[in-house]
């Protein structure tokens, strides 16, 4: 969990200190912040207001397209690591698909993560018109090149291997008799399948542990059952009890956000 949680930190603090003088210190901060709030919106979307809660008003809306940036990367990578193993899988459901179907697609998922990423600016410059949004214009919007771009895709994929290896390890500890290229490749599709399924905190647990007994059969069904609780104590439970604890200390000064 602290490899997984400061990964993520790390990624974070990469993306706003190109903004705002921000410390690493406040990047773990806002890094568990986020996933308490992450709780309370479906594809936990609320960790967005965690993460901008220690940014300066001016700085808001750069914060938000940059938290776009990297959430969209990790998606991509999410998405990539998921194809394989699901090219193996649709055989076995009778789904006719043509061959070249999965690299077609690989091709297209590559080629739109620049473009998509690249017009966030044009985007989030275009929101800044909007009246809502006065109190968080700036008159520049930070560029993404490629050299970030590709920083970024890094270190989604970083993150991307530590979780999909948590995961396995679980799996091991309690059981799950798989070869480890079986476990990478069943874990990574179950996480492409949670990518689309849209769950709060009161349904999270049953969510990952339907998906994962869907993915891994009902062969090891209670070590899978609770390899994925596990993981979901580990990751979501604990490190939201820590952000609560957190958002407790945070003195509201009346906000930074609307000041």
């Amino acid at each position: 969990m602290p490899i997984n949680w400061l990964s993520e930190s790390i990624k974070w603090y990469y993306l706003v200190n190109k903004i705002s003088n921000y410390t690493f210190f406040q990047s773990i901060k806002a890094t568990f912040a986020g996933i308490y709030f992450g709780n309370f919106l479906p594809y936990r979307l609320g960790d967005i207001g965690g993460r901008l809660i220690y940014l300066n008003k001016k700085d808001t809306m750069q914060g938000l397209m940059l938290y776009t940036a990297g959430g969209i990367a990790q998606i991509y990578i999410t998405l990539l690591g998921g194809i394989f193993p699901l090219l193996i899988v649709l055989p076995s459901l009778n789904i006719a698909i043509p061959k070249y179907f999965i690299p077609i697609l690989t091709i297209i998922l590559l080629i739109l993560f620049p473009y998509i990423v690249k017009q966030l600016p044009k985007l989030f410059m275009a929101l800044q018109k909007w009246k809502w949004f006065k109190n968080f214009r700036r008159p520049e919007v930070y560029e993404l090149n490629k050299n970030t771009l590709f920083q970024i895709l890094l270190l989604s994929f970083l993150r991307y291997c530590i979780y999909l290896s948590q995961f396995v390890m679980l799996c091991v500890l309690f059981g799950v008799d798989y070869s480890l290229e079986v476990l990478y490749l069943k874990s990574a599709l179950m996480f492409l399948i949670f990518t689309f399924v849209p769950s709060f905190f009161a349904t999270e647990w049953l969510t990952r542990v339907g998906l994962a007994l869907l993915v891994f059969g009902n062969t090891y069904g209670f070590a899978v059952t609770v390899a994925a609780s596990t993981l979901w104590l580990i990751n979501i439970l604990l490190p939201s009890l820590f952000g609560y604890l957190i958002i407790l200390t945070y003195r509201l000064k009346p906000m930074k956000l609307y000041k």
